[in-house]
């Protein structure tokens, strides 16, 4: 199966959240060893709820700073984002289809050449061009 290569976020994400369970599975062995050197008593299954409870809470911290992250990345491209489902969808997209002013990705229209076809010439593509866009709200 084909798989598309991870963002700049999500490898961001990945790295994190391996780094909190890292942290968590430390601070976990070392309550489990100093309850064990001091006699405390300490159940093992409290240690094994209280790591269970501490993992989710890495997630609910992440999804803002990962939206935030994710539209200043498309800001400094200029392009506008409005909502976290935008940014997901454009991370998934392969392929773009353009209108005929060209606004998605220039914000103005330029035509870079005109190639005529059969009989006419180039300079009555860039006329028949011209008139066309001469009424135009777009412009």
């Amino acid at each position: 199966s084909s798989s598309r290569p991870k963002t700049p976020n999500e490898l961001a994400v990945r790295i994190l959240l391996a780094g909190f369970t890292a942290i968590f599975t430390i601070i976990i062995i070392s309550v489990l060893a100093l309850g064990v050197i001091l006699d405390l008593g300490l159940d093992l299954s409290v240690l094994i709820a209280l790591y269970v409870s501490l993992l989710p809470t890495t997630i609910g911290a992440l999804l803002p700073s990962i939206g935030i992250s994710g539209i200043n990345r498309m800001s400094e491209n200029r392009i506008i984002i409005k909502s976290g489902k935008a940014i997901e969808a454009a991370g998934d997209t392969d392929s773009l289809l353009l209108d005929k002013t060209g606004t998605i990705t220039r914000g103005s229209r330029t035509a870079i050449e005109f190639i005529p076809l059969g009989k006419h010439s180039k300079k009555e593509v860039g006329e028949a061009a011209f008139m066309c866009s001469w009424d135009d709200e777009t412009a």
